[in-house]
């Protein structure tokens, strides 16, 4: 599988070659959503890395703090 990266200035996305349009998606959400949240917390995260994965059969994620990174299983 080929992975490709998706840059924006708050997120650093890794998501499947198929996975393209959805990942703009996903970062168009995350971008809209990151001022408000941040605002709400009284801090201001890090560029934070979230993997995208599109090829398991169970829809789900997690957040590893230790590591710094997330993982969304992207099936519906």
């Amino acid at each position: 599988m080929k992975w490709q990266e998706l840059n924006t200035p708050h997120f650093r996305l890794i998501f499947p070659e198929s996975y393209v349009a959805q990942s703009q998606k996903i970062a168009n959400i995350l971008e809209a959503t990151y001022l408000p949240v941040s605002k709400s917390l009284g801090v201001t995260p890090r560029k934070y890395p979230i993997v995208l994965q599109n090829q398991t059969t169970i829809s789900n994620g997690f957040v590893d703090p230790i590591n710094h990174r997330s993982e969304f299983f992207a099936t519906p």
